[in-house]
C-alpha cells in the first residue's frame, strides 16, 4: 500500500501513510527498545534506562497501531494513545491481537484491556516523565514486550499475506 489519499469527515483530504515505511519505523523503535533492555538484562546498565526502553517500545506499538490502519484502509486519530488506538482496530483484528498477547502472558494471567486501562498514555506518561510532580513511575514491562511483539508479529503476517484485515 502506498501514500493513498484519505477523505476526513469535513470533505478534505490526507495522506493515509505507507503501511510498509511504518512497519520499517515501528521495527526500528522495536529494535532499539529491545537493545537497550538486553543491556539492561545482562548488567550492562540498570534502570537509568528504563524511560528510553519505554518511550522506544512504546512508540513501537503506536506506529504498528496506526499500520494496521492504514492496511485496513481506515483513519486513525492523531495521537498516542494506545488503548484508543487499539480499541478503534475492528473486532477480529483486536480478537487476534489479544489472543496472542494473553497466550504469551498466560504463566502470569494478564490481559490485554486491563494492561491497556493501566497503561493507556505510557508513551506520555514516560516522554515527560520530568515534568511529573513525582519521582515514580510505573510500568509492566513484561506486557508492554508482549503487546509490542504481537503488534509486530501481526502487522509482519499481513505484509506475507498471512493475515487479512477484511
Amino acid at each position: 500500500m502506498t501514500n493513498e489519499e484519505v477523505t476526513q469527515k469535513d470533505g478534505n483530504t490526507q495522506p493515509r501513510g505507507n503501511y510498509q515505511r511504518a512497519i520499517q519505523e515501528a521495527d526500528e523503535f522495536f529494535n532499539v527498545a529491545n537493545d537497550i533492555d538486553g543491556r539492561r538484562i545482562t548488567g550492562f546498565y540498570g534502570l537509568e534506562y528504563l524511560v528510553p526502553y519505554v518511550v522506544n517500545l512504546s512508540f513501537a506499538c503506536e506506529v504498528y497501531l496506526k499500520a494496521i490502519f492504514i492496511h485496513s484502509n481506515l483513519d486513525y486519530k492523531r495521537i498516542h494513545k494506545l488503548d484508543e488506538l487499539f480499541y478503534g482496530l475492528k473486532d477480529n483484528v483486536q480478537t487476534a491481537i489479544k489472543s496472542e498477547f494473553e497466550e504469551y502472558l498466560k504463566p502470569y494471567g494478564r490481559n490485554l484491556d486491563e494492561f491497556l486501562t493501566n497503561y493507556n498514555n505510557i508513551f506520555q506518561d514516560f516522554r515527560y516523565s520530568f515534568e511529573e510532580k513525582t519521582d515514580r513511575l510505573s510500568i509492566h514491562s513484561t506486557c508492554l514486550g508482549a503487546f509490542a511483539h504481537s503488534l509486530k508479529n501481526y502487522c509482519h503476517n499481513c505484509s506475507k499475506g498471512v493475515v487479512k484485515n477484511e
